[in-house]
């Protein structure tokens, strides 16, 4: 239920490439509207994949038909809470796109239709891209890391990566999602086969529309990147980092909250043991 396990995916990743000295490229894939964009059509391809029977696919596929959605806005909340579902009168409509939220079966329907991108990346390039090992020593493709609809991959080249870019565009393309090329998380970490002459600047990826139009998007010349809530650095700093840095903050502006404190020795430590320590 957490990005733990995700969170330790990406952290193994970097940590071989910190390690062994070898070049890393990797990137994030937004979907603008994700839950919001899946057709009936593509939840009913996605669980027959899988092999669920047909009647039961139909019977949640008409879970969500016929529901009354309504946009949380101050407005429709106010009016909720006055006169109940009545004051939601007129507010309400039929999403015809997309599946319910909210509910048991929404998230794995989320994980149905994704899977069908997951299995398209682990399948394309098993023996290739950038590599892991095991306990034993046996070497593995760095597979995605996939929480939700946060998707990561990871790749040994730039021409690996772009591969990669261009299995998710197809992907968008043909369930009729969108990439947001703006929120793309973009990084390299250099390695013994990089050329150092070489600007990060000069680095990208081409990421396609639904049309097959192609847009620059450049690697951006920061030495960290955000994944799952947490920050992670490019380069190596020993006994410090963006993460280490920014927990060193929120603790000195705890403290600093504490100190000027009203209230008892008592209280205070008890709030510093339920609020603070406990996270």
């Amino acid at each position: 239920r957490g990005t733990d396990s995700a969170n330790i995916q990406v952290i193994n990743t970097l940590e071989t490439a910190f390690e062994e000295k070898r070049t890393l490229y990797g990137s994030s894939w937004d979907i603008r509207k994700a839950f919001d964009s899946v057709g009936k059509w593509l939840i009913r391809l996605a669980w027959r994949r899988l092999g669920v029977p047909a009647p039961l696919v139909e019977w949640l596929i008409m879970l969500d038909l016929g529901n009354h959605t309504v946009v949380r806005t101050g407005h429709s909340f106010s009016r909720w809470i006055k006169h109940g579902l009545q004051g939601l009168k007129d507010l309400d409509f039929d999403a015809e796109m997309g599946g319910g939220q909210r509910d048991v079966s929404s998230p794995l329907t989320w994980v149905a239709v994704f899977d069908i991108l997951l299995s398209a990346l682990e399948d394309d390039d098993p023996h290739g891209g950038f590599r892991l090992r095991r306990p034993n020593g046996t070497q593995y493709a760095a597979p995605e890391v996939c929480f939700a609809d946060d998707l990561q991959s990871f790749a040994a080249t730039l021409a690996q990566l772009q591969r990669k870019a261009e299995l998710v565009a197809g992907y968008a393309a043909i369930t009729s999602m969108r990439i947001a090329e703006h929120k793309l998380r973009t990084y390299h970490i250099r390695g013994r086969q990089d050329d150092l002459r070489q600007p990060a600047s000069d680095k990208g990826l081409w990421i396609h529309d639904s049309h097959w139009k192609p847009t620059w998007v450049p690697f951006k010349e920061e030495h960290c990147f955000k994944s799952l809530g947490v920050w992670y650095d490019t380069t190596e700093r020993e006994h410090q980092g963006t993460q280490l840095e920014l927990i060193n903050q929120e603790l000195q502006t705890m403290l600093r909250r504490v100190r000027s404190a009203r209230g008892s020795a008592e209280a205070i430590v008890a709030v510093l043991r339920g609020a603070i320590i406990a996270k």
